[in-house]
């Protein structure tokens, strides 16, 4: 039934797109009946983005066509409608997350409009947008997103807000350099309700200090605890963070196991997944400042439920890393630094112009001519005698 209302949609909804801006003498008749229809639109739209939850498999969300309709009934990009959120909305839920990033235009970015747009459709369309942008590998302009929808002015906390919040923090702890307190710190410009919300939650962690939560502690969190509604889950968020930034393996493995439930209703598992992967790479590169080579006894020791295949997998996988296993298992690591020739070329010729320089500098210098001379002089031998 799902389907066969989103096969109708699209059907007829082209139409009443069509006559929003109908050829007509009368300017008032025609304001009147482009209120009509756009209520319309909005009213149709919204439904889809409800009745599309309910189509299992989502290939018939795509195969019923609504997705181009929708796309079409945002007749204005600078100006937020039902028609952005609820396309938004299909498209995640069918997996076409390259159709949708293609339908934004470059610099879009959509203003609410006064007393039609409410501040739960805002949340929504930048929230649905950064899981387009996650989908498409686009990791900036997903936390740019998630950043706004945390930045949106309100007096309550909203879930959606926290979903956001959970988001971007695990997409940015790939910048390890940041510290810890101002990786899960509320961002700029957050509302006022977040900056409270994140605050009580970070005071209500289980520890502010990495090395001072031990594995047991982490064992020790009842489940109670981590399905608290009041909190959100937020904590949890926090100590896997916590974990990860400080590059304890094992306890980020604990903490991953114990909230493993919330993981799974949050829908954040495959990003779980990825900080993980993100963790061990990053612990790799940081063993190869320290070891050239060490025994592969050695490297498996290091991480958490890894047997030699995953081990020989990953240091393939590592960029900026040139590792190799000998055959009688010891391993050599070597971190390189890749330059983009292209993009240096001119500090490169720069550079090769002042070593020139440098060079005959040097070659004219009357001390570099003396050591000269002293050296093309013979040794002294019996005829000097």
């Amino acid at each position: 039934i799902a389907s066969l209302f989103l096969e109708t949609a699209a059907k007829h909804l082209p139409a009443a797109i069509a006559s929003v801006n109908p050829p007509t003498q009368n300017q008032h008749d025609n304001t009147e009946e482009q209120a009509r229809y756009k209520q319309v639109i909005q009213m149709v739209a919204e439904t889809c983005g409800v009745v599309a939850t309910f189509c299992q498999p989502r290939l018939l969300i795509s195969s019923s066509g609504i997705l181009p309709v929708l796309a079409q009934a945002r007749n204005n990009n600078n100006v937020l409608s039902t028609a952005h959120v609820e396309f938004l909305q299909c498209a995640l839920l069918a997996g076409q997350y390259r159709f949708a990033r293609r339908m934004i235009h470059a610099g879009e970015w959509p203003n609410p409009e006064k007393g039609t747009t409410s501040v739960q459709q805002v949340l929504r369309y930048f929230y649905l947008r950064g899981m387009i942008h996650i989908g498409c590998d686009e990791c900036s302009m997903a936390i740019r997103c998630f950043w706004t929808t945390l930045a949106i002015p309100s007096d309550v906390i909203s879930a959606i807000a926290m979903e956001a919040w959970k988001k971007m923090v695990q997409m940015s702890i790939s910048a390890n350099h940041v510290p810890y307190p101002a990786l899960v710190a509320p961002p700029a410009a957050a509302s006022n309700a977040v900056v409270r919300f994140l605050n009580t939650s970070s005071s209500s962690s289980t520890s502010s200090d990495p090395e001072i939560m031990t594995i047991a502690a982490a064992a020790a969190i009842t489940t109670s605890s981590l399905m608290d509604s009041n909190d959100l889950g937020v904590p949890a968020y926090m100590e896997l963070v916590r974990a990860c930034h400080a590059g304890n393996s094992r306890l980020f493995e604990s903490i991953r196991t114990k909230y493993v439930t919330l993981w799974e209703q949050d829908g954040n598992e495959g990003l779980v997944q990825q900080v993980a992967t993100d963790m061990e790479h990053r612990h790799l590169l940081h063993l190869s400042t320290v070891y050239s080579t060490l025994p592969l006894e050695k490297l498996q020791s290091e991480f958490v439920d890894c047997n030699r295949a995953k081990i020989l997998a990953m240091l393939d996988m590592v960029d900026g890393l040139e590792a190799k296993v000998e055959d009688d298992g010891m391993v050599s690591l070597s971190k390189t630094t890749l330059i983009n020739v292209e993009n240096n070329m001119d500090n490169l010729m720069s550079m090769a112009e002042w070593v020139r320089k440098m060079d005959v500098s040097i070659a004219n210098s009357s001390r570099y001519q003396h050591i000269k001379g002293e050296a093309s002089r013979a040794p002294r031998g019996v005829e000097d005698f």
